[in-house]
């Protein structure tokens, strides 16, 4: 009986650890992906103008190299970023003052959206590799919305599109 008692005790403990163990790196990038092209769906990058599409790179380019504290969102830590650079943007005549909210509305609802992946999967936040895997696969997926429509494509991840739809809208 009392074999038997410690292995449920080891059973027990060892399904617990499964339930805080973080997906791997290559697991959170695909996420990440999926999530990344949902955003760019939800705020049909592949019907705005070239130079707002423009912005949107440059912005991002400059905001995946920011990487938040564990105890920090990418909505708080990119927000201001965001705003800066669009409105360097502004300034410099590359960007009127419409196509420079186009561009803040599609990069807040991409920070909704690395951010979602962290909502999901807390324990990764705390491993800068899976922090990277996560922004640098939320980046590319969120880029890839630029060139294509891609609604049917199967990394799309359905239950974020369907999020971050109703953040856009916002």
């Amino acid at each position: 009986m009392k074999r038997i008692m410690i292995m449920i005790a080891a059973a027990a403990v060892a399904l617990a650890g499964c339930k805080h163990t973080p997906p791997s790196q290559e697991r959170i990038h695909a996420i990440s992906v999926g999530v990344g092209k949902a955003a760019a769906l939800a705020v049909e990058l592949s019907k705005t103008k070239q130079e707002v599409k423009d912005a949107i790179a440059q912005v991002l380019a400059t905001a995946r190299e920011i990487v938040p504290a564990v105890d920090e969102t990418f909505v708080s830590k990119w927000t201001p970023l965001v705003d800066a650079e669009v409105a360097k943007l502004v300034e410099a005549g590359k960007l009127d003052k419409a196509s420079g909210e186009l561009v803040k509305g599609a990069l807040y609802v991409a920070c909704e959206g690395i951010d979602l992946v962290f909502v999901r999967y807390p324990e990764a936040k705390k491993y800068q590799n899976l922090v990277s895997a996560a922004v640098d696969g939320f980046c590319d997926g969120f880029g890839s919305g630029f060139a294509a429509a891609f609604a049917a494509d199967a990394s799309v991840d359905k239950d974020a599109l369907e999020y971050l739809k109703k953040k856009a809208a916002k």
